[in-house]
């Protein structure tokens, strides 16, 4: 029971919403996101993938609109990269990187009534918090990723493959007169 509330089946997201509904809300919140992304980080190196992934969240929206299943993969496959470019990120995230001096240096830089003895204190709960985030966004982002391979399902994508391998011939190894 509580694994069919938790993990994405081919009808519905947390037990309670249509995997339809999920999907759509999955693309609409990460459009939005990497549409902010695009607006405050038009600079950064990371703007071409936030332009990928609104454009792969649209995907999604016409692939519903006009039943194409391969904009519905486009996506499908969108989320899964995602969760990997993600996953790759924290590893070499600055943040985390950075020694406890450095980030007390860049903490009492945003708060000069900081001490370097009460950032040190604080600066692994800092560390621990900022590293359990990532985790929690990495786990939702493959709960994504699991929702859109759902729906991908659940437009034909796999029953597409099944009458395939039924419509094929049967061979008949009987001779020919």
């Amino acid at each position: 029971m509580l694994r069919g509330l938790l993990l994405p089946t081919l009808s519905s997201a947390f037990g309670v919403l249509s995997i339809e509904a999920g999907a759509s809300a999955a693309a609409g919140l990460l459009m939005c996101w990497h549409l902010l992304s695009i607006t405050t980080g038009f600079r950064s190196a990371w703007v071409l993938y936030s332009v990928w992934m609104a454009v792969s969240s649209a995907a999604l929206f016409y692939g519903r609109a006009k039943r194409d299943l391969g904009h519905v993969q486009w996506f499908a496959i969108a989320m899964f990269i995602d969760v990997l470019v993600y996953a790759t990120g924290i590893a070499f995230d600055a943040e985390l990187q950075m020694t406890n001096i450095e980030q007390c240096n860049v903490a009492m830089a945003a708060n000069p009534g900081l001490t370097v003895e009460q950032c040190l204190e604080h600066v692994h709960e800092i560390k621990a918090i900022a590293y359990a985030m990532r985790l929690a966004v990495l786990a939702s982002k493959a709960y994504l990723a699991a929702m859109a391979y759902s729906y991908e399902l659940r437009c034909g994508f796999g029953v597409q493959i099944q009458r395939a391998s039924v419509d094929k011939p049967a061979s008949t190894d009987a001779p020919a007169e």
